[in-house]
């Protein structure tokens, strides 16, 4: 089988091996003392995470120049760009490696 007819099948394996830590994330029976986010966090975060913020980032700023308009005819740059461009790009590529919050 070639490798692209695998990489769909590749890429569920990955995510459901990363979706079984979820659980605990979610119903907050993870150990809140230790602020370090383990291997799996991490990887799932440079897996998952950031190529679909990226992918969110570019789209948020297209949206943002699109609205440019009405936004400047409204007066609401600063504050369109700060969500629609800044927190993105922040969360995409400022943000510490597994730290999803």
């Amino acid at each position: 089988m070639s490798l692209s007819k695998r990489i769909p099948s590749l890429a569920a394996g990955a995510f459901l091996s990363f979706a079984s830590l979820a659980p605990a994330w979610a119903s907050g029976t993870a150990d809140l003392t230790d602020t370090k986010p383990g291997a799996g966090e991490m990887l799932f975060d440079l897996g998952i995470v950031r190529p679909l913020s990226l992918v969110g980032t570019a789209a948020t700023s297209v949206l943002f120049v699109v609205g440019l308009p009405f936004e400047a005819a409204s007066g609401t740059v600063g504050a369109a760009r700060k969500k629609l461009v800044d927190e993105p790009a922040k969360f995409t590529f400022i943000r510490p490696l597994g730290e999803l919050q």
